[in-house]
């Protein structure tokens, strides 16, 4: 009797558990939220990847635009010509700076347009991560909903297990109660 009291008492321990679970684990919910991560990963790898190469032009625009002043200070200052020995007028002087000025100006709207095209990459990838961090924050609910609705399942078979021997406690204290009877009639 105590047996069937116990099996009894977690049954209805098992029911409650049960009836009070909430939310229903959705697998393909949850697959498409993975899938959703791995594709922000790949997206933000590869506006990483821009912002590096943008950068990396940007600092080469730096470097031919520091050759080109250099250039332009080292002609402008010779006054005589060191292959043909002959001096350099004025004229040409200006000419060449002209050239170095106009070279000079299209390397720096070259490198605003670069910049402008890293802030862009960089503000595109903090909305990504963003967008990732709150896609990460769902899959860990998700993960909490996938272990409880895994234990449920595993709480209803024990149940459908205790139900089998709670019957098969009483049909034995049936049993037992008539051969008792039987015994003393």
């Amino acid at each position: 009797n105590e047996a069937l009291s116990a099996v009894s008492l977690e049954i209805s321990e098992l029911e409650n558990a049960l009836s009070e679970s909430r939310g229903k684990f959705k697998e393909m919910e949850y697959f498409d939220i993975i899938k959703k991560i791995q594709a922000k990963n790949e997206y933000i790898e590869n506006l990483n990847s821009k912002y590096a190469n943008t950068i990396g032009e940007i600092n080469s625009l730096e470097k031919n635009k520091a050759e080109t002043v250099a250039e332009r200070d080292r002609i402008f200052k010779i006054d005589m010509c060191p292959t043909c020995l002959q001096d350099v007028p004025e004229m040409h002087k200006h000419n060449i700076l002209n050239k170095t000025e106009s070279n000079i100006s299209a390397l720096s709207r070259k490198k605003i347009l670069l910049e402008e095209e890293a802030l862009h990459s960089l503000e595109s990838m903090n909305k990504e991560k963003s967008e990732r961090e709150l896609l990460e924050r769902e899959k860990i609910r998700l993960d909490i909903l996938k272990a409880q609705f895994e234990y449920l399942e595993s709480t209803k078979i024990k149940l459908e297990n205790l139900s089998r021997i709670k019957i098969n406690l009483e049909k034995n204290i049936s049993t037992l109660n008539s051969h008792v009877e039987s015994l003393l009639s």
